[in-house]
């Protein structure tokens, strides 16, 4: 059976105290919302293995840990950007496309401090890509689906999309428009299947382990899913030619068919779900209600508060899946066949402080 998980908190997040003097570096948040920390960390856990942190086991089958956050990190998203349907996010931009065995597949160039691990680019699928972010697109807009912007400022309503092999050909109301990748600033892609995609994941998990699914944050704000890492040690040249080390973690992800190398410096957490578990807020999604007494309407989010913040956080609680939404709202998911179990965890923003209340309803 499959396990849905959400963290749903309700207000928006304020920066998190990141510039405090001498913190503690790392901080891993469990299953019961129980907190360690720890000044030293020998690697990020992996394929839910780890060694212990402040003297405590990470992952155990009652009450394993669901995040770890490196304190000295800050996240800021770089463009472009390409966000696939599973939720991650790829510093990167489309160069063009090829037939592979499988169909077409879209060479994507990776920007650092990401690095294929082969070659110089990697190849994705297209029905994994759910937006496209130029360096002139609007990252903190919520278009519609459907949505095309170009560089010159022109906004497009398409009716379906087709791939070409450097470019888009988009059929609107008044006909179709030929345009390259370099000419996108952002595209938002109808009618993409997110479900498969998130589960795509859980399928590609092996084992039963609690952390069988990694997903890395970096400081860039990319963000990988992936149950296939491992870490290795590379010598790479510094100063006068000496051989200095460097620690990468290479993910496979599932809507990639290279892997990834991550520099070790550049992960700012790293959360852990089991490979029969999913998180609500990665899943499809219908707005039944958005309203508010006082003051503008803003929509809800997923994994990100309204502030733009990356990390959720109430009370003791941090997650990098979650959504963030305000009184009045109503949301409506369908949950993938074979779910067994839902688990919710409901929280105030750490910036309402004390205090506040609020009622929430889970409807079947």
């Amino acid at each position: 059976g499959l396990l849905v998980t959400a963290a749903c908190l309700l207000v928006s997040l304020p920066a998190t105290a990141q510039n405090r003097p001498n913190p503690v570096r790392f901080v891993a948040v469990f299953a019961d919302g129980s907190r360690i920390n720890g000044a030293a960390m020998s690697s990020w856990p992996v394929l839910g293995i780890g060694a212990p942190l402040g003297g405590k086991e990470l992952f155990t089958a009652r009450n394993p840990v669901r995040l770890i956050r490196d304190q000295t990190k800050n996240v800021s998203r770089e463009l472009p950007l390409i966000v696939l349907a599973n939720g991650d996010v790829v510093n990167g931009s489309l160069i063009g496309s090829q037939q592979g065995e499988g169909g077409l597949q879209l060479k994507v160039q990776l920007e650092s401090p990401l690095l294929p691990v082969t070659g110089t680019h990697v190849l994705v699928r297209p029905d994994r890509i759910r937006r496209i972010l130029g360096t002139t697109g609007a990252l903190r807009s919520q278009p519609a689906e459907g949505t095309v912007v170009l560089t010159d400022g022109s906004k497009l309503m398409a009716r379906s999309i087709r791939w070409r092999e450097y470019g888009l050909s988009i059929l609107t109301e008044a006909g179709v428009v030929e345009t390259p990748f370099a000419n996108l600033a952002d595209v938002v892609f109808p009618n993409v299947d997110l479900a498969a995609a998130v589960l795509e994941d859980n399928l590609f998990a092996s084992g039963s382990s609690p952390g069988a699914i990694s997903r890395f944050t970096l400081t860039s704000g990319a963000i990988l899913t992936s149950s296939r890492v491992s870490r290795e040690m590379e010598r790479v040249r510094s100063g006068r030619s000496r051989s200095a080390p460097q620690v990468y973690y290479y993910l496979q992800p599932a809507w990639s068919s290279h892997a990834i190398a991550v520099p070790e410096q550049e992960i700012a957490w790293c959360s852990y779900r089991g490979a029969d578990e999913v998180s609500l807020s990665l899943l499809p999604a219908e707005t039944n209600a958005n309203r508010r007494l006082l003051g503008k309407v803003e929509p809800w989010r997923r994994n990100e508060t309204v502030a733009g913040e990356y990390l959720l956080a109430g009370g003791g609680w941090e997650s990098d899946l979650g959504i963030a939404a305000h009184s009045h709202s109503e949301i409506a998911f369908p949950l993938p066949s074979g779910s067994k179990t839902l688990s919710l965890a409901v929280a105030l923003d750490r910036k309402v402080g004390e205090g506040g209340c609020v009622r929430c309803r889970i409807f079947a």
